[in-house]
């Protein structure tokens, strides 16, 4: 079950497929409701229709994420034109020009002339709703790049909606006194910039009575009383509220000048002690602020959740690193513990470009991203290292496509691919092996694949090199990578896309 509720939540977080079933579900109904007379059986048959009608707005938002991954970058955005631009015009034009007569739907009579300007509102209605998805993610990654806006809080956000309203009916207070006395001088002036001080600072004060019962149900009755006590206790606290509390703010109000000067009806009715409405308004706002002070409890804690989740990974994915480093380091030495028994006039520099290498582990892997560049050095100096001690004769490929050298991704991301490839492929071979490694990378998009050949006995355990990868991969792109090995024959293969 819980898989299941993962899997459904994935889908509603990840895809957007849904978003725009959902635009086409608006339409079905409005042409339900339309109808004379309709059922469930039209209610499907409609979004069937209209599905298959712009399918290719569907197919897109479905498989967004798997093309970002696997196409182009232009071929991504010639569908994404075709899908959401080209496609309604091209369905609107057809339509037009195929249906001859008019055409009954959902059991109202379509006429051809309104066929053509239907099609084009609902692909209209599918690609404002694009364009809304993208300014959504666009606002939210500006929004959590800048600190004070999170920090804002929904608290301060009510207070400052109480003082905008507060400031909103001050100048609506100057403008009716205005219409009453004009304005005819400098003093006359002066006059109504204190009025509107004044106002806004008496409407305010109106304005924080009725903050009171929010916050009062917010951090009272809310969390002592119905958390705790039930859905009983929780009533007749809130009747209890505002039967003691309103009627005296009330009484207290009726006395500010501006009550007066204004002839706020809700107020001046000296008879009325809950005011004109009832003891209502407070009863509306703490009904309505119960599912916002809820979902506000609910996300702060997933929150506070997400923040424990990413320091477990941050710490699992330092701890992978460190287990990295001690693999590398063993293999390295056994090449130069070869190249010391054949007492080889190249082992000093050897030992010097060892210390390069393990400067690099040590130092860079410690870093967050090194350029594609430094990684792609790190790489080639190993196999140059691999390569003194082997016998054989090695048909090394190593194909580079790069459009950016300074792309920064994670280090010691492929190192450990190709230490496979010698430990586990050439290393054991007992003829002619190869190893052809390639290189892709655009600005978004990153592919690395390895293949080897290899025994046809292969090792039963493969080290914690491919585990270490794997993980790695979870936790630095999750959803955003695909890593495929597969053994075919005597043949390693290995291929890695990140989407950057």
């Amino acid at each position: 079950m819980k898989a299941l509720l993962y899997h459904i939540e994935r889908f509603f977080t990840t895809n957007t497929v849904w978003i725009f079933l959902t635009v086409l579900l608006v339409v079905d109904y409005i042409f339900l409701i339309e109808s004379p007379k309709n059922s469930l059986k039209d209610y499907i048959y409609n979004i069937s229709v209209l599905c298959l009608l712009f399918a290719p707005v569907l197919i897109f938002s479905g498989f967004r994420t798997w093309m970002q991954m696997r196409l182009n970058q232009w071929i991504i955005i010639a569908f994404w034109a075709y899908s959401f631009i080209l496609h309604p015009l091209l369905l609107a034009n057809v339509l037009k020009i195929y249906v001859e007569n008019d055409i009954i739907f959902s059991n109202i009579n379509v006429r051809k002339n309104v066929i053509y300007e239907l099609t084009l509102t609902i692909g209209g209605a599918l690609f404002i709703t694009e364009i809304a998805i993208q300014f959504n993610n666009n606002l939210l990654q500006w929004i959590n790049k800048i600190k004070w806006i999170q920090r804002f809080g929904l608290e301060r956000g009510i207070i400052s909606v109480v003082l905008l309203l507060a400031f909103i009916s001050g100048i609506s207070g100057v403008m009716e006194l205005i219409e009453i006395y004009k304005v005819n001088s400098f003093s006359s002036v002066l006059w109504y910039i204190f009025k509107l001080i004044s106002f806004t600072i008496q409407f305010m004060l109106i304005g924080l009575t009725y903050y009171f019962f929010y916050y009062a149900n917010h951090y009272v009755l809310i969390p002592k009383l119905l958390k705790q006590k039930g859905l009983i206790y929780y009533g007749f606290s809130v009747l209890t509220l505002i039967l003691v509390f309103y009627p005296v703010f009330v009484f207290f109000i009726r006395y500010l000048p501006a009550v007066n000067e204004l002839k706020l009806g809700a107020f001046t009715a000296n008879e009325q002690i809950f005011a004109t409405d009832g003891g209502g308004m407070p009863f509306l706002i703490i009904v309505l602020s119960v599912p916002i002070i809820i979902s506000n409890q609910w996300f702060k804690q997933t929150g506070e959740i997400a923040i424990l989740a990413k320091e477990k990974s941050e710490a699992e994915l330092n701890l992978l690193k460190q287990q990295i480093n001690p693999h590398f380091f063993f293999n390295t030495l056994n090449n130069l513990y070869a190249l010391s028994l054949k007492n080889d006039t190249a082992t000093p520099g050897v030992i010097m470009q060892l210390s390069e290498l393990m400067r690099y582990v040590i130092y860079r892997g410690k870093e967050e991203t090194v350029s594609l560049s430094e990684e792609i050095k790190h790489i080639e100096d190993y196999i140059y290292l691999q390569r003194l001690r082997l016998y054989k004769k090695l048909d090394l490929q190593f194909t580079k496509d790069i459009t950016d050298e300074n792309l920064q991704i994670p280090p010691l991301l492929f190192i450990i691919l190709v230490e496979n490839a010698f430990k586990h492929g050439i290393e054991p071979a007992e003829n002619e092996c190869f190893l052809h490694i390639c290189i892709k990378s655009d600005h978004h998009n990153l592919s690395f694949s390895c293949k080897n050949s290899m025994e046809e006995k292969s090792p039963k355990e493969a080290g914690i090199g491919l585990n270490n990868l794997k993980r790695r991969l979870e936790l630095k792109f999750p959803n955003r990578h695909e890593l495929q090995i597969e053994k075919d024959n005597n043949i390693f293969k290995a291929l890695l896309k990140i989407n950057l």
